[in-house]
């Protein structure tokens, strides 16, 4: 299936997935809306693994905006020597 995560409906995956793995648009806002959207859908004890960052502006940008602002997201560790950061749900 080919779709824009932007605009669609991820209500049927609420705390459903073990692992996702964010790697769509590296725009900012997308990255914020995936992040977001990846958190609904994880469930407790699942993981979600974010590509790309340190390496595009938009993924860096958001991921370190979530980090800051965003409690859920404190966790966020960098995969050292990647472009992955990876945070266990709780």
């Amino acid at each position: 299936m080919i779709a824009d995560s932007t605009t669609f409906d991820f209500t049927p995956y609420h705390d459903r997935c073990d692992l996702i793995f964010v790697d769509g648009s590296h725009h900012r806002d997308a990255v914020h809306a995936d992040s977001l959207n990846a958190w609904q859908m994880c469930q407790a004890g699942g993981i979600i693994l974010w590509h790309d960052y340190g390496a595009s502006y938009g993924a860096t940008a958001a991921l370190n905006a979530l980090i800051r602002d965003d409690r859920r997201f404190k966790e966020v560790q960098h995969v050292r020597g990647t472009t992955l950061v990876i945070l266990g749900k709780t």
